[in-house]
């Protein structure tokens, strides 16, 4: 019986670790598109579905560029329009939070950055 949960618990662990890879890749595209306007148009009306990919991303242990892409992209995305990210704020600043304490020096600067930014975000 132990034999059939260690190989569950391995299929469920290599099946979360895909999906991890496939929210990372999608991060780093995201984060090269949203720096052009009409991009960043088409992504407003998936909006959420980004902003928790990014979020997820900005504490993602095993790369720093990926940390540092998904709190660019968290930034440029204050760009959209106030009713698309008003419902998110303060779920977005408090993820944010966990960034301030990355090993990184260069993270936690953009995670200061990205932060404020969502901090002053008005309607």
């Amino acid at each position: 019986k132990a034999l059939g949960t260690a190989a569950a618990d391995e299929k469920e662990r290599e099946v979360q670790d895909a999906e991890e890879e496939r929210r990372v890749n999608a991060v780093v595209a995201l984060s090269k598109l949203v720096d052009h306007a009409a991009a960043l148009k088409a992504v407003e009306p998936h909006s959420n579905t980004v902003i928790t990919a990014c979020c997820l991303s900005a504490t993602y242990k095993k790369r720093k560029e990926v940390r540092m892409m998904a709190l660019e992209c968290l930034s440029k995305l204050t760009m959209l329009p106030y009713e698309k990210l008003h419902g998110r704020k303060m779920e977005v600043i408090n993820e944010l939070a966990k960034a301030l304490d990355d090993p990184k020096r260069a993270v936690r600067k953009a995670a200061v950055k990205t932060r404020n930014a969502w901090y002053v975000l008005k309607g």
